[in-house]
């Protein structure tokens, strides 16, 4: 009996708009889970999709047997095709060659065995003599394995119109019954009526992302210790994603022959971005002391060689899988291994490096996601990603030294003073005094209270219109981009002066908001019109001397009492830090204690 390993995946309209992610070829159509080549064209399958992984399959899983099977009819010749990276250049390799004649509809099959030692990726090419048409097929293999069954985790905060949609297509999935959801409401504000039984809404305290991942982690391990069906795997995924559910049929048979050597390993999901939805923003990323470095991102998965270049097998130190998507075994659920409570911005960075970084990619396993540059906030960069950063760095990097952290830590500050961004300065002086006071310091917090005080110094996005009153939108764009040094002198002048902030300033400038904002639109500017070019929206900042002066002094200060009592925080953190990762610290954070009755 043949088992889908991958299934041919058809385009949707409603989800990823490009064909050459699914196909390539001439004079083929695919709708409506049919595809149709006519007379003299070509259909191949070398693509982000439809391809298979051979050397990844065959590394990871215990794969035996493999075969393609299509049910099909029509006139024609069927190519499989070897691709393969060798250095920078794309290999081709035609493996055989076969031709049919099927009046009707039938199954053929073709046994790929042979070739599981192959590098790269396995795919066919279909060359059309008469009309063909292709109704079902993919990769089959006759191992025999168990399906495993996965608990989806979604955390969510009043995203109803994503909930709704993923619950949508849910219902459309053919095999639902492998799935658990915890759909954990931090809003407490979904309604839903006639819910699936595989679906729970579980409305949990607004303790931010790792409160609601936490919550979903304790709900998978009581499942499994109420019920004979257990969850094998559980995956983590945010609210305001895309997906297409034909890549958990290929995750599933993926996890069912997975070598026991790697069943503690991570599989993360690809992040592809909404707003181009043949872009893949990252695969996943690694710690490096002062945030992550994303890995492979800017690809365009429409290219073969990118393609190609995702199949390369690498092992990165301090990997971390992302919690848009991230899937591990329900083992790990274990009493002392739950994650920590950082509110968001680190949870899934030290979760993964914590529990090993050792992480799987495959392609065609992906979510889409909005790019994180359009979330852009200063609470989030300079409060809870600084604060978290530090902690990562003190529990993990020993080479790091506190001047690393302070060096890295100033970058920052410098910069929120050099755009007049003064609550910005607030919040890093502040990150770095909550981090010192340890592990207690997150024990005794009230997130959510912590959030609403912090947000209250988020900018408020203002209507440009409501902003000037005579304006162009191109004029603004060319103004902040535009302007740069006159010469290596100039820009030599420009640091020594502090950007200008040691020399009389006047007049009006323009920069963009967040990760666009470049220090010389601020030169000798008092006033400066932070624009948000997604939104046509932004804010005003001011230059304020003295403000920027006494924002400088306590920073420093600061500084000195983390350097002077970095051995005493280290080892509070490294004593004490396991204390907020267990299942019990969770269940009375949360105000759960009725969980397991």
């Amino acid at each position: 009996m043949h088992q889908i390993l991958s299934p041919i995946v058809f385009p949707k309209k409603e989800i990823a708009n490009y064909k050459e992610l699914y196909f390539r070829g001439e004079k083929y159509f695919a709708i409506n889970r049919n595809i149709e080549v006519h007379e003299t064209g070509i259909l191949a399958t070398n693509t982000y999709y439809n391809s298979f992984s051979i050397e990844k399959w065959k590394k990871y899983t215990n794969i035996e047997n493999l075969y393609l099977k299509l049910v099909c009819k029509g006139k024609f010749q069927i190519t499989i095709v070897n691709t393969m990276l060798v250095f920078d250049d794309v290999i081709e390799k035609v493996l055989e060659v076969k031709y049919y004649d099927i009046k009707d509809f039938e199954s053929i099959t073709i046994n790929l065995s042979c070739y599981k030692e192959l590098k790269g990726v396995l795919s066919y090419k279909i060359e059309a003599i008469s009309k063909v048409s292709i109704v079902d097929g993919g990769y089959y293999t006759e191992d025999k394995f168990d399906i495993p069954r996965l608990g989806l985790v979604i955390c969510t905060f009043k995203r109803e119109k994503y909930i709704e949609k993923f619950v949508c297509n849910f219902l459309n999935y053919k095999s639902k019954q492998q799935l658990k959801v915890f759909i954990i409401d931090n809003g407490k504000s979904l309604m839903f009526d006639n819910l699936p039984t595989e679906i729970r809404i579980i409305p949990n305290k607004n303790y931010g992302g790792a409160g609601g991942f936490s919550r979903g982690m304790l709900e998978v391990k009581k499942y499994n210790e109420n019920n004979k069906d257990k969850l094998n795997y559980i995956i983590l995924m945010d609210d305001d994603i895309l997906v297409d559910f034909a890549i958990f049929d290929k995750l599933i048979a993926f996890l069912a022959l997975l070598k026991e050597e790697y069943s503690n390993y991570f599989f993360a999901g690809t992040m592809c971005s909404l707003d181009d939805k043949k872009l893949q923003y990252k695969r996943y990323g690694f710690w490096c002391g002062n945030g992550f470095r994303q890995i492979s991102p800017g690809y365009d998965l429409t290219n073969l060689k990118c393609i190609l270049k995702n199949e390369i097998i690498e092992n990165v130190e301090l990997g971390t899988a992302g919690w848009w998507f991230s899937c591990f075994s329900t083992n790990l659920l274990g009493c002392n291994n739950f994650p920590f409570p950082c509110f968001f911005r680190g949870d899934d960075v030290e979760y993964t490096i914590r529990n090993g970084f050792n992480i799987i990619t495959l392609n065609g396993i992906n979510v889409w996601h909005e790019p994180f540059y359009k979330k852009y906030s200063i609470v989030s960069e300079d409060y809870y990603l600084l604060r978290n950063t530090l902690v990562i760095n003190t529990l993990y990097l020993n080479w790091l030294r506190p001047k690393d952290n302070i060096k890295y830590l100033f970058k920052r500050f410098a910069k929120s003073i050099i755009k007049y961004d003064y609550d910005s300065a607030k919040l890093i002086i502040k990150a770095l005094k909550d981090y010192e006071n340890g592990p207690s310091f997150f024990e005794s917090t009230d997130p959510e209270r912590l959030n609403h005080d912090l947000n209250k110094y988020n900018h408020k996005l203002i209507p440009i219109d409501k902003l000037i009153k005579y304006y162009s939108y191109q004029e603004i764009i060319d103004c902040i981009c535009n302007e740069n040094d006159k010469s290596k002198w100039h820009k030599i002048f420009r640091l020594l002066t502090c950007n200008g902030n040691l020399l009389p300033s006047s007049g009006v400038g323009y920069s963009f908001v967040g990760y666009g904002a470049r220090a010389i639109n601020f030169y000798r500017k008092k006033l400066i019109l932070n624009y948000d070019p997604f939104t046509y929206s932004g804010y005003y900042t001011n230059k304020n001397l003295k403000t920027a002066i006494k924002l400088t002094i306590k920073f420093i200060k600061e500084a000195i009492i983390y350097c002077w009592k970095y051995n005493e925080i280290k080892k509070d953190y490294q004593c004490n830090f396991h204390k907020i990762q267990t299942e019990s610290f969770w269940i009375r954070y949360l105000n759960l204690e009725d969980i397991n009755k």
